[in-house]
Formats: structure tokens, C-alpha cells, sequence
């Protein structure tokens, strides 16, 4: 598989961290939920005291290159998505409480 170069090189040190959170038009805490760090550490980043590891400037680079992916929902300007209404519960308490401890596996009916 070939993947393309992106116009920017992956961000290797705090200036060129800041400037693809920049481009990608992200604030901290939007960049902290994509990558699934703490705000914190973007701004160690940023600030130069901790190092980006390879690894990180790779994903920032693919990141750049492809987008972000389409499952991932929190919006990158930081500002909260729209809330979903909370999914329905499968069983009630009443059933909990009423069905018998068995050894069968979970998703198995037991024969009555």
C-alpha cells in the first residue's frame, strides 16, 4: 500500500506540533479527545517540555494527510457534540432479580 506524502512533514518538534493543531483547525481539547490524551500533555507538547515521539508524529502526519476518521465524534474546536438520548436499558430489574443464578453462558436461554 502507497500512501500519499501530505504537503507538511510530521511535526517533530513544539513549533510544528502547534502549527498542525493550527492547520487542522483544532483547539487543545479537541486535539486531547482525538488522540486520546489528556489536554495536559497537548500542552507539554506544544510547550516543549515533553518530547513527540515518533509514533505521535506519524499519526498526527496520517491524520493530516487522510482526515480524521468518521467514527470519531467529538468535534475538534473543542465545543461539546449535540447530546444523544441515553440508549434504552435491555432488561429490567424485575428480570434480573426474578431469573435464577445459572452457570450458562450470558445470551443462552436455559431450557424450562
Amino acid at each position: 500500500m502507497n500512501l500519499p506524502a501530505p504537503e507538511a512533514k510530521p511535526p517533530r518538534t513544539a513549533a510544528a506540533f502547534r502549527a498542525w493543531r493550527l492547520r487542522m483547525g483544532a483547539s487543545q481539547s479537541g486535539v486531547a479527545k482525538l488522540l486520546g490524551v489528556s489536554t495536559q500533555a497537548i500542552y507539554w507538547w506544544e510547550a516543549g517540555d515533553r518530547p513527540i515521539s515518533p509514533t505521535l508524529a506519524m499519526l498526527c502526519w496520517f491524520l493530516e494527510a487522510y482526515g480524521v476518521p468518521p467514527w470519531h465524534r467529538a468535534p475538534l474546536h473543542g465545543k461539546p457534540a449535540a447530546a444523544r438520548p441515553a440508549a434504552p436499558h435491555r432488561a429490567s430489574a424485575k428480570k434480573k432479580a426474578a431469573s435464577p443464578a445459572s452457570p450458562a453462558a450470558p445470551g443462552l436461554r436455559s431450557p424450562r
